[in-house]
């Protein structure tokens, strides 16, 4: 789905209303401590997400 979304134009690095982008959604973690989608949060990057969290943004 991800590599449909970006051949569509879409913006990896998009925030949506709390300031959450893809790549931190992706790397939110689950109740066990584990990261909730490594696989797409990889993708993500090689598309050329960025690293930078909520709390990153916050600060610019």
């Amino acid at each position: 789905m991800v590599e449909y979304l970006v051949s569509k134009g879409a913006n990896v690095n998009a925030k949506d209303k709390n300031g959450e982008t893809p790549w931190s959604l992706a790397m939110s973690l689950n109740n066990d401590g584990e990261i909730v989608h490594q696989s797409t949060a990889d993708l993500l990057l090689k598309f050329g997400a960025t690293r930078l969290t909520t709390a990153d943004f916050a600060k610019k």
